[in-house]
């Protein structure tokens, strides 16, 4: 099974409107462990776009109700890049001989306030939603992000009933600093292997933006494993005590189970672990049996 975190994503170029979503959306699959392939306009030339959405798992459109004519063509940027999306589509199925490619399109148009959801759409998008092979949704962006990365992250998965199973739904928030990045970041791979969603923190960006992403993952995440083994005992702490809290942040889901990795030697500077917190030692050699040990039985 391919390691998700290999995973390359296409994001075709924005309207100037649709530019913020852009962004976000870009932030989010990256902190997910997505490679983003992405092309401007000035870059926008048949071997330029085949060439970057090259060996990409899916390509994404983000679009507008607008979509003037590109030079040199009578369709807007829009969609002339859903057509080489296609185009790449057909081919890939040509080389596969298979009717049904692993490669996907998705075409999303937002749902603002005061938008009617019958209301029509703009020519170029109901020309867009005929198309065969595009996914066209037409959601708000928080609903759309969350279906996105269920279907990147769906992967075929091994019958194995000793281990809980991971699903599009099920998330482990794996929590580390800066000191434990490194071999932390090792075993993101193997945690994905068991069919998880893996969010991990953020260290790009204002204090803010790196704030508001570790409580947005408090309120999404279903197991929480906390790594300090170069982290001090007063960072494991204060990660623990927000596990802790996580419920007051708007969770809708319990937390189906919690841990932390630590040194036998940092454990007694963190008293927080006996707030039902699995207790995993760290041992470069055994660490992966320590985490298939927790993995065993689903109940806290």
């Amino acid at each position: 099974m391919p390691d998700v975190s290999e995973k390359k994503i296409f994001i075709a170029e924005v309207a100037d409107k649709m530019r913020e979503y852009k962004a976000n959306l870009i932030r989010e699959l990256e902190y997910s462990g997505c490679t983003i392939h992405q092309i401007n306009r000035t870059e926008l030339l048949d071997e330029n776009y085949f060439f970057l959405i090259e060996h990409c798992e899916c390509a994404i459109h983000l679009l507008s109700g607008e979509d003037t004519a590109h030079e040199g063509s009578n369709k807007g940027l829009e969609e002339r890049q859903i057509e080489y999306s296609l185009q790449h589509l057909r081919r890939i199925k040509i080389l596969e001989s298979e009717s049904n490619s692993s490669f996907k399109i998705f075409a999303w148009y937002p749902i603002v306030r005061g938008f009617a959801d019958n209301e029509p759409l703009p020519p170029h998008l109901e020309r867009i939603q005929q198309l065969e092979g595009i996914e066209f949704l037409k959601t708000n962006f928080e609903g759309f992000k969350q279906y996105l990365l269920q279907k990147i992250y769906e992967e075929p998965r091994k019958e194995d009933d000793f281990f809980i199973k991971g699903d599009e739904d099920r998330s482990i928030y794996f929590i580390y600093d800066k000191p434990d990045q490194d071999t932390a970041e090792r075993f993101i791979p193997y945690l994905r292997q068991r069919g998880f969603k893996v969010l991990k923190p953020m260290f790009k960006g204002d204090v803010l933006a790196v704030r508001r992403a570790h409580q947005d993952f408090l309120r999404k995440f279903d197991i929480a494993i906390v790594y300090a083994v170069n982290a001090s005992a007063t960072w494991a702490n204060m990660k623990i005590m927000d596990i802790i809290k996580a419920p007051g942040l708007g969770r809708e889901k319990d937390i189906l189970k919690k841990a932390i990795i630590t040194t036998d030697e940092k454990k007694a500077a963190i008293p927080l672990i006996t707030q039902g917190f699995d207790f995993l030692p760290y041992d470069k050699e055994k660490l992966k049996e320590y985490i298939d040990d927790f993995f065993k039985n689903p109940e806290a």
